[in-house]
């Protein structure tokens, strides 16, 4: 007899379900059983949405207003690349700070001041997560962001960098139409940028907690915004973080430097633009004359340096890094470092 002809038959009665075995001639209850089974796939089907469902609430709630929405999008598909107890992780890092805030804010009506400033940190939130980075907090006026968690992001250090870039694009975009809206000095925004490894995760409570980094790296990144204000610059970035990037940004070296509460020390540069874009012809005219002047003074040139930094204020007057060296090429002439000076500032300040 064909498989078909005797596999089996079904027959339904009120209440009572019962299947024949091929040609045994057996009746067998399937009713309750097959019941049984559809009601447990049904419950495990529920129970994993359920909890996929809670997961990816607790992803959006979390991070919902420290990353890009298409970034917490992808987390909340792929909760497995989460690492919230904490990790060890190689982050590039960015602290920035706006100056002359607080002065502002001694002049300015509470409700103009607080607009100004929500302006101001709704552009720059946009800069970061643009980048895919991550919003770790704000302090005031100033902000601190990260990238390679909690999602990995291979080209942390060029995010980074970038996004430094597009900052300081965006600051000159709001001082333009502050600016059309009223008489008001142009504010300025100094950012610092870091790449090192960290420790990375929850940190707080257990009933108040933000994800977030801690470690030297940290520490350093946060020292090298304020370290602007004596080159006069507004973006410095480490040699570290420079190194690990693909090297299409505009740079020039600033120092050896040792921040405050740290030995080793670090190189650090100016982050300029990116590769192949024009600055202000006077900033063009010095920069190539300050190269000069920096080989001579790593000679320890100093007459033959000053001259040079000297030729570099006057093509670009008011160029923070040269008017610096003119005065050190000074002391240096004046008093003459012993011969294993090693070229390093150490810092003593924040």
């Amino acid at each position: 007899m064909p498989f078909w002809a005797w596999a089996g038959s079904v027959y339904v009665m009120p209440g009572v379900e019962l299947a024949s075995i091929g040609d045994v001639g057996a009746w067998v209850p399937i009713g309750t059983p097959a019941l049984g089974a559809l009601f447990s796939y049904v419950g495990s089907v529920a129970y994993v949405a359920i909890v996929e469902g809670r997961e990816k609430r607790f992803i959006k709630g979390a991070f919902g207003k420290y990353l890009s929405p298409d970034v917490v999008a992808e987390i909340s598909e792929d909760p497995s690349a989460l690492t919230l107890g904490g990790e060890k992780r190689p982050l590039s890092l960015l602290f920035s700070d706006l100056s002359g805030f607080t002065e502002i804010s001694e002049e300015m009506d509470a409700q103009d001041l607080i607009a100004l400033l929500n302006e101001y940190l709704n552009d720059m939130t946009q800069v970061v997560f643009d980048e895919k980075g991550y919003l770790d907090k704000y302090i005031g006026d100033a902000i601190m962001a990260f990238w390679n968690a909690p999602k990995a992001v291979p080209d942390h250090p060029d995010r980074a960098m970038r996004t430094a870039i597009l900052m300081q694009r965006r600051m000159a975009s709001l001082n333009e139409r502050w600016s059309a809206e009223g008489d008001r000095e142009p504010l300025k925004v100094r950012i610092g940028v870091h790449t090192g490894e960290v420790v990375v995760g929850n940190v707080g409570g257990e009933d108040r907690f933000d994800y977030s980094a801690i470690g030297d790296a940290v520490n350093l990144a946060a020292r090298l915004e304020p370290a602007n204000k004596t080159y006069d610059t507004l973006n410095m970035v480490s040699e570290t973080t420079l190194a690990m990037s693909d090297g299409a940004y505009r740079v020039r070296e600033l120092d050896i430097i040792a921040v405050k509460g740290k030995d080793e020390p670090v190189r650090v540069f100016e982050l300029l633009e990116m590769e192949g874009v024009p600055l202000e012809a006077a900033k063009e005219r010095a920069l190539p004359v300050y190269e000069e002047a920096m080989a001579l003074y790593k000679e320890r040139r100093w007459a033959d340096a000053k001259q040079r930094f000297e030729a570099a204020v006057a093509a670009c007057p008011g160029d923070g890094p040269s008017l610096l060296y003119v005065e050190r090429c000074a002391e240096n002439i004046a008093d003459p470092p012993p011969a294993d000076w090693d070229f390093v500032v150490r810092r003593t300040e924040k």
